[in-house]
């Protein structure tokens, strides 16, 4: 009996104590310890982290959604200014049309004179400023003779010998043919020895800038010349209309008689500037006509338009 008591005291007593002091301190303490402390500072780094790229997200979203609007917002500013252009251009085109009818009313309250002087129209309600010009007292390098060129050339401050060679170029340059002017050799010889491609294709100008390839032309020479040149007539120049720097020219040619006209053309050349402005903006075109001075047919003809004022 009483080992059976003693070995069954034994027993309880090794389970009890590792049961419940192996178990107990095992269960509770590594699992409370495990769970509650683990799980806690798991979930807290968990959300802090989350929370961190949700605001990094809306961060980003903000960034976008504000480039969209001011790519939007900068869209429609240039939308809306290239119509408000595109409308004074056109307005400024209607200016341009109403100066020519004026030039050719015959009515005395109405009629226009090509005079250079600055006139105000109202145009669909904008103000158009208009300014027309008689362009038949400016010298056409396409037709003058060399020494009314040279004359010119001298006029706005070239020398004279500079003049003379320019000149002789000029005509080389609108010339058929590769006999030069300038030398005994070809039109081309003096473009190649100067280390230029391009020399005398042989026909006229087409445009007031192509003077600028004529050797020995200076893009200051050019731009004093210009103001006095034009390629729309097809005449002499008249002395009545030359400004002072072509009649300047004219007293410096041998033979004056024969390089101004006196006699009124079949067509008036004239040059109009049209200014509109609205609400800041400004739109600027500038066309030559040829009007003629009488007949059938259209009364004017329109050959050349741009932007420049």
């Amino acid at each position: 009996m009483s080992a059976r008591r003693t070995g069954g005291s034994d027993a309880r007593g090794e389970r009890g104590c590792v049961s419940r002091g192996e178990r107990g301190f095992t269960t509770r303490g590594e699992r409370g310890f495990t769970t509650r402390g683990e799980r806690g500072f798991t979930t807290r780094g968990e959300r802090g982290f989350a929370l961190l790229i949700v605001l990094w997200t809306l961060v980003l979203i903000s960034l976008l959604l504000t480039q969209v609007t001011a790519a939007g917002s900068g869209e429609a500013r240039l939308a809306s200014n290239l119509r408000q252009a595109a409308a004074l251009q056109e307005i400024a085109d209607g200016g341009v049309h109403d100066a020519l009818f004026r030039l050719i009313d015959s009515t005395a309250a109405t009629h226009w004179t090509a005079d250079g002087s600055t006139r105000r129209l109202l145009v669909q309600g904008v103000a158009v400023d208009l300014r027309v010009s008689d362009l038949g007292g400016r010298i056409n390098p396409n037709i003058a003779p060399a020494d009314l060129l040279a004359a010119l050339m001298r006029a706005v401050g070239a020398e004279q010998r500079d003049a003379e060679t320019i000149a002789l170029a000029i005509l080389d340059w609108r010339s058929p043919g590769q006999r030069s002017r300038l030398s005994e050799g070809s039109k081309s010889a003096p473009y190649a020895a100067a280390g230029r491609s391009l020399g005398p294709p042989g026909r006229k100008f087409q445009s007031l800038d192509d003077l600028g390839l004529v050797i020995g032309m200076t893009p200051p020479l050019l731009a004093a010349l210009r103001p006095h040149m034009t390629l729309y007539t097809t005449s002499d120049p008249q002395v009545g209309l030359a400004d002072p720097v072509v009649r300047r020219a004219f007293t410096l040619v041998a033979d004056a008689a024969d390089a101004s006209s006196n006699e009124l053309p079949d067509a008036q050349v004239v040059a109009i500037d049209a200014t509109s402005s609205a609400a800041g903006a400004t739109a600027r075109r500038h066309a030559v006509a040829v009007v003629s001075a009488g007949g059938t047919g259209r009364p004017w003809h329109i050959v050349a338009w741009d932007d420049a004022s």
